[in-house]
């Protein structure tokens, strides 16, 4: 199955104790009811799930993917294929410890 987000801030967030897994954060700016930002979570993707991280370079934009072991795939789109390339990078080093 293939999740495609819109507008949305993807966060790495490190677990801080042992107990704790580093997860990837789907979430999205919405209006607080006293009128300023605040962000609202909408997903997260446990590293310990993912099985793939790819940059895709076939859409004429900037996206990489995540594919987990449920067979969920999520992509994500960049403004920049550096910001891209940078995005699986840092995800290969978390998941990896390379």
């Amino acid at each position: 199955m293939l999740v495609v987000w819109e507008d949305v801030v993807a966060s790495l967030v490190e677990g801080r104790e042992n107990n704790e897994e580093s997860c990837v954060w789907i979430q999205r700016e919405i209006t607080s009811a006293d009128g300023g930002p605040k962000l609202e979570a909408l997903h997260q993707i446990p590293l310990k799930c993912v099985e793939d991280i790819t940059y895709l370079g076939f859409y004429g934009d900037h996206r990489f993917a995540i594919k987990t072991h449920y067979h969920d795939e999520v992509q994500f789109r960049c403004r920049e294929e550096s910001s891209a390339m940078n995005w699986v990078a840092i995800l290969h080093h978390a998941k990896c410890g390379n």
